[in-house]
């Protein structure tokens, strides 16, 4: 699909300046750089009740074997094998989940439901759909009988995890399964991360963040939404206020020194090209921040530049649309998270082909973005350029094709999430 570019004709002409030196940086040694010696935020305890989505910040070891004891994995009765193919054998108990047993009494078996534990005495599990049952007596059907294997249907002390044994590294996003690990082992207010504050300052003159009627020469925020969306799902961040700064070297000073005092990390977009305008590779280094590239050799998102003030990463994106949902999914993501305390920097991804290869080759990576359709193929889709935020609307995320590659792939996929 196409697209026009509707977000305004200055922040497509910073995309395409050449920076004073053209960076060979690839988007992995750039990744690799923005995240070396970031350290992770401080850690708290929360009811577990509040921890979904947030980080672990604790390896979750069991408090005692799984299961406790043995029991029995059917509804069924409970017999000693010798039994198994007596006619009527008497039923003597009953034994649910949740309570004691009582030693099974001779020449009998026990009615038991899943769960429950096994008396003394019994040797296997018979599941009741495997007998017939008249008044207080079973007989276990005469091919099941001859089956029947010593232990069957039962679920030994420890089978699943012995006591000790670590069942949560830490590092880890608490989803469902890991919520109900941690109830079962008795952690009720497990140790998570705090939630990482992000700053991000919306750069240009241009830019408006309100409602009001625009004049032709001016835009409608977009990144600051993006940025925002991005962030938005993940309970391990706090939500994100953008903040308009003017072009005025001034004034993204004195941004940039609030903002590094309350944050565990900024990213500013906009400004950071060669533009007469672009005051935030000079504001840093005013304020003596340490440059770590300025620049990667990608398209979207080449004039890139991260930086460390006061340990505080600074991620700082060019001002196309385009450029920031892609290079804030890219390098912000991954930055935050391990902020965060994630154990792994990016989430789990499956490279996907292309439907059709492109057309051109480049001497850049590539960020393309794509459609996945239900196959799990990926159908690129034809933008204008950066600031074309129009033709990604409809996008699923993006593909990652090497420098000078050709063909479908398969690619890395970024998903927009």
């Amino acid at each position: 699909m196409g697209g026009r570019c509707c977000e305004g004709s200055r922040l497509e002409v910073d995309e395409e300046m050449t920076l004073s030196a053209i960076s060979t940086m690839t988007p992995d040694d750039a990744l690799a750089a923005l995240l070396k010696g970031v350290r992770c935020v401080e850690c708290e305890s929360i009811a577990l009740t509040h921890a979904t989505g947030r980080v672990l910040a604790q390896s979750v070891m069991t408090d005692r074997p799984s299961p406790a004891m043995d029991v029995s994995a059917m509804d069924g009765f409970a017999l000693r094998f010798a039994d198994v193919s007596r006619d009527a054998l008497a039923i003597s108990d009953e034994i649910s989940a949740g309570e004691p047993a009582q030693p099974l009494q001779s020449d009998s078996c026990a009615r038991i439901a899943t769960g429950a534990p096994i008396p003394l005495g019994a040797e296997l599990v018979v599941p009741r759909e495997h007998v017939d049952e008249a008044g207080d007596s079973i007989t276990v059907h005469a091919i099941r009988a001859s089956a029947a294997r010593m232990g069957a249907h039962i679920r030994r002390r420890g089978e699943n995890a012995a006591e000790g044994a670590c069942v949560l590294e830490r590092g880890v996003a608490i989803h469902a399964p890991a919520a109900a690990a941690l109830a079962a082992f008795g952690v009720v207010s497990p140790r998570v991360t705090r939630k990482v504050r992000i700053a991000l300052l919306v750069t240009g003159d241009e830019v408006r963040t309100n409602d009001d009627e625009l004049a032709p020469w001016c835009v409608r925020d977009s990144n600051g939404p993006s940025v925002t969306a991005l962030f938005a799902r993940h309970a391990w961040a706090a939500p994100i206020v953008p903040e308009h700064v003017v072009d005025s070297a001034a004034a993204l000073r004195d941004a940039l020194t609030r903002a590094i005092e309350l944050h565990d990390l900024v990213l500013v977009t906009g400004g950071v090209a060669v533009g007469h305008r672009d005051f935030v590779a000079t504001v840093l280094d005013e304020l003596g921040a340490q440059t770590h590239f300025h620049g990667v050799a990608q398209r979207p998102g080449r004039p890139l530049l991260a930086a460390t003030l006061r340990e505080r990463r600074i991620l700082c994106l060019p001002g196309n649309p385009v450029s920031v949902m892609t290079t804030a999914r890219r390098y912000a993501l991954p930055l935050a998270r391990v902020v965060a305390g994630f154990s792994a920097a990016e989430p789990m991804s499956h490279p996907v082909s292309l439907v059709e290869a492109l057309r051109d080759c480049v001497p850049l990576t590539r960020f393309v973005p794509v459609h996945i359709s239900a196959h799990g193929n990926a159908r690129a889709l034809i933008t204008r350029g950066s600031g074309d935020s129009a033709a990604v609307a409809s996008s699923d995320g993006f593909v990652e094709i090497p420098a000078s590659a050709s063909g479908v792939g398969p690619w890395r996929f970024f998903e927009w999430s």
